[in-house]
């Protein structure tokens, strides 16, 4: 795969989500075989805190667990 037509935001919109993830699949392709680092990665690490801070705010004044925090493990007992 030398050439990948990069879409349009509007092209894009107007897509089933079947042909976007497909879409998206092959651009994944195309980068890795280019040789292009991934993008993002290190703003996402530097983030995630904030994120689960928010989270766990979010959880604590509204009195409701959300299930990315609590992890029920269930053992079975013969």
């Amino acid at each position: 795969m030398d050439t990948f037509k990069k879409l349009t935001l509007i092209e894009k919109r107007n897509m089933a989500i079947e042909e976007l993830v497909n879409y998206y699949a092959e651009y994944r392709i195309y980068c890795y075989n280019k040789g292009d680092k991934l993008k993002g990665i290190e703003l996402r690490k530097k983030i995630h805190p904030l994120i689960n801070l928010i989270l766990k705010i979010d959880e604590t004044l509204s009195k409701e667990k959300n299930t990315i925090w609590t992890i029920i493990r269930r053992t079975n007992k013969l």
